[in-house]
């Protein structure tokens, strides 16, 4: 009997030791959770990508830095995060038009209904930190909250004197220049930033040529005034931004040629490959024509065209063969069953 409570004893030293060094295992294990606002003003969910996890990161892309947020689904368009598409919590990822998007709480653009993110977006390369709000939170953001808000944080001014320089050089002609520097006087402190990101562009159109990428600046200024408990932050930012792509990730070249293709293709009917071919002569040899007697004609009848009347000839044949034969030339006409 003796033998067998020595041998209990043992099994249950052994399972509170494994219970003890697997309790010590999960206290190691735990990660740091950052709480944005208080209980009183934040409902729902929030994420916090401080600076530090940016710089882990290593990444300027703003579509690859918020896969790693849960609930945030992002769909890239020109590989560099110039025009993000986002998505919380599946809403339509579209120029991220069900999303908030803001610089230090401020809406990005003052027509937040018509697209902001089409036209501009914070550079991420200069962000200091992102805040994610999904759910009830993100309504006192402002409108276009169905998903939820986005909310970037730029540089801060420093509590000390001082700023860095970054370099950074890549494949395809990649140049990213980052400079910062701040002082604080007390009641009178200020930050000066710049940023520079350029490259080449990683596509290639075929017998074409040219850059694909695009050449970035930004230059922010800060200057804070604090005396007591009240403080007056006054901010300044101008972005110089040359792309060579288009919002749906074309280059400008591709996206002419595109613009010339469509009047060929419905002047000879969508559906006939010989009305493609007829189509293309037609565009071609009146682009031909209207390029190299332009002038003449000008001169002839005393009204100026314009340099790019030679690309709107072919839509207007294309709007008169459309009132002629909807289907095109060589397109085969929709038979109605009465």
């Amino acid at each position: 009997m003796s033998i067998n409570i020595k041998v209990l004893n043992s099994f249950a030293f052994l399972a509170l030791f494994s219970l003890s060094a697997y309790a010590e295992m999960e206290m190691n294990t735990v990660e740091t959770v950052t709480i944005v606002g208080s209980q009183e003003d934040v409902a729902g969910s929030a994420t916090v990508l401080s600076n530090e996890d940016l710089a882990k990161m290593v990444d300027t892309d703003i579509h690859k830095i918020l896969s790693a947020v849960p609930g945030v689904y992002v769909r890239t368009e020109d590989g560099y995060g110039l025009r993000p598409n986002i998505s919380i919590r599946r809403t339509a990822p579209e120029r991220s038009g069900k999303i908030t998007l803001m610089e230090d709480g401020v809406l990005i653009a003052p027509a937040p209904y018509t697209s902001a993110s089409a036209y501009y977006f914070p550079t991420t390369g200069r962000i200091h930190a992102v805040e994610v709000l999904k759910g009830p939170a993100a309504i006192t953001q402002g409108p276009s909250t169905i998903g939820g808000a986005i909310n970037m944080i730029s540089t801060p001014i420093p509590e000390a004197n001082g700023g860095f320089v970054t370099q950074e050089l890549g494949s395809d002609g990649l140049s990213r220049t980052h400079v910062t520097y701040g002082v604080n006087n007390g009641a009178l402190s200020g930050l000066v930033e710049m940023h520079e990101n350029s490259v080449d562009g990683f596509d290639s159109i075929m017998n074409m040529g040219g850059d694909t990428g695009f050449d970035k600046s930004d230059f922010l200024a800060k200057l804070r005034y604090t005396s007591g408990v009240h403080e007056l932050t006054f901010k300044m930012l101008d972005i110089d931004e040359m792309s060579n792509q288009t919002y749906v990730g074309l280059t400008q070249a591709s996206f002419v040629t595109a613009l010339r293709a469509l009047p060929a293709i419905v002047i000879g009917g969508l559906d006939s490959l010989v009305g493609a071919v007829v189509g293309s002569l037609i565009v071609g040899l009146t682009q031909g024509y209207i390029a190299y007697y332009q002038i003449s004609i000008e001169n002839s009848i005393g009204i100026s065209f314009g340099s790019g009347f030679s690309l709107l000839a072919p839509y207007l044949i294309m709007f008169v063969i459309l009132i002629v034969r909807p289907d095109g030339l060589f397109g085969k006409e929709e038979v109605e069953r009465v």
